[in-house]
């Protein structure tokens, strides 16, 4: 018979295989919960996509105007139409009027706001912006980033992925383009539009 330890405990090999288990197990932990943070905000992304792609039809086969509205501070990206007051439920008001889509809810950006915003190559002020589209007409080409965004601090992650959505004025579905980093793209920068002579155009 061997004889039993007069100290109980774990040896120091216990100890590093366990210290060991744990480090791999934290390491295989880590990248889940990144890609669940990716991928969330994949899925975000393909929802403003899919937004700009309904606006985009809406042109092409609705008869009704309408907008891709944008709030910075809400982080809050929908689509209005322009409908006549019976649609909109205000008979009284005999002019048409703005308001959201009730087919396409709202798409909430969350831990993301949208960095830049083209419209024909011009680029439009950061912040809040209206992009009206009517039926009938040359719809403008597109280009929206998205970047990771930090509400506390309201500021953007500018070495964390972005995200570009793209829909030229030809095609009838918007395109995401994945970037790694702020490095692979310049954000589009603002410029005022009533320094070069265009105050009165729409974006």
């Amino acid at each position: 018979m061997h004889a039993a330890r007069a100290h109980p405990g774990f040896t120091l090999i216990e100890l590093l295989v366990t210290l060991i288990i744990i480090g791999v197990l934290a390491g295989l932990a880590a990248p889940r919960l990144l890609s669940t943070e990716e991928r969330r905000a994949e899925t975000t992304v393909r929802a403003a996509a899919a937004l700009m792609t309904s606006a985009a039809q809406r042109s092409v086969m609705g008869r009704e105007p309408v907008a891709l509205v944008y709030g910075h501070e809400a982080g809050e990206l929908r689509l209005e139409v322009l409908r006549p007051p019976r649609a909109l439920g205000t008979e009284r008001d005999p002019k048409p009027q703005w308001g959201s889509d009730p087919f396409l809810p709202a798409i909430r950006l969350e831990t993301m706001r949208i960095a830049g915003m083209s419209v024909d190559g011009r680029d439009a002020r950061p912040g809040d912006f209206r992009i009206e589209i009517t039926p009938g007409t040359l719809r403008p080409t597109l280009a929206m980033m998205l970047r990771r965004y930090n509400a506390t601090a309201q500021r953007f992650d500018e070495r964390g992925r972005a995200w570009l959505i793209e829909l030229p004025s030809y095609a009838s579905t918007a395109r995401v383009v994945g970037l790694r980093s702020s490095d692979d793209v310049e954000a589009p920068q603002p410029i005022d539009l009533d320094q070069v002579g265009q105050e009165d155009s729409p974006w």
